[in-house]
């Protein structure tokens, strides 16, 4: 990623925090209905207007436009953060979603296990038990975030694109064993 692409990124995640900030403000004292398309500008549909435009562009930025499930898992994670760290800074958001909070990732492909587990480790500590955050289906590709932290973490996302490409090379191979 560019440093241009990053500091965008970073620019859109802040509104988007922000965005959420403010419609879990106005919830919480009763000032916010959920969007009506009856009635065009009210604020919740300025402000949920705002939310899914934003929202385009970060996922284009992240490479998830086309990644319904990582988008699910992403807006779940941004809307828990915002609720968790409402006093978040531009400083804490950089932190959060461009570092990685594990300290390993791994796949399991056990033979004839469906779907194959990315497990992931907090610490070092060989006595750690790890806990599965993603789950990758072997024959469509398709990932279920089960931590949605691992939809935009880096770490995370290198492991879980390198278990893809390893399991398409794994059907191309046995397509091949069949001619």
């Amino acid at each position: 990623m560019t440093t241009k692409t990053k500091y965008m990124l970073l620019q859109a995640l802040c509104t988007q925090v922000s965005i959420c900030k403010s419609i879990n403000a106005l919830k919480s004292i009763g000032l916010l209905l959920e969007p009506d398309a009856k009635k065009s500008g009210s604020i919740a549909n300025y402000l949920y207007d705002a939310l899914s435009a934003n929202s385009k562009s970060i996922y284009k930025l992240m490479g998830m436009s086309d990644d319904i499930p990582r988008r699910k898992a992403f807006d779940e994670a941004i809307s828990d953060y915002s609720k968790q760290f409402p006093n978040a800074t531009t400083d804490d958001i950089e932190k959060h979603f461009f570092e990685t909070k594990y300290n390993e990732v791994r796949y399991d492909f056990m033979d004839g296990i469906v779907p194959v587990s990315i497990d992931a480790y907090l610490t070092d500590d060989d006595n750690e038990e790890g806990h599965v955050i993603a789950q990758i289906d072997r024959k469509t590709k398709h990932v279920k975030y089960l931590d949605n932290d691992a939809c935009y973490d880096p770490y995370a996302q290198d492991i879980i694109q390198a278990a893809i490409g390893l399991l398409r090379f794994q059907a191309c191979d046995s397509q091949d064993d069949v001619f």
